[in-house]
């Protein structure tokens, strides 16, 4: 992996960051502390590095697309597990 690479989910990451920024200031409810924005910033830049080696690493398109739609539902079902509890309480619903 290049630093380059590595220097544009940087970017990426913090630019995603800035909507929570903007929503602490202009969104009355929305209260995000310093340590939610720390764990949000390494789930989404290890979450990029982890699309950035499977774009670069995998030849097959197939396995490819596969490899990141597995990579973007885990990232997303880890942070609503995180954020509201949901899986749990669908598995336990299902039980």
């Amino acid at each position: 992996m290049s630093f380059k690479n590595i220097r544009i989910v940087f970017g990426v990451v913090c630019l995603i960051l800035l909507i929570p920024l903007f929503g602490n200031f202009f969104v009355e409810g929305w209260n995000w502390s310093p340590m939610d924005f720390v764990f949000a910033f390494c789930m989404l830049f290890v979450t990029g590095l982890a699309i950035d080696f499977v774009v670069r690493k995998f030849q097959n398109p197939t396995s490819k697309t596969l490899a990141v739609i597995f990579i973007v539902f885990l990232f997303l079902g880890i942070w609503t597990e995180l954020a509201v509890g949901a899986i749990s309480r669908i598995i336990g619903f299902i039980l």
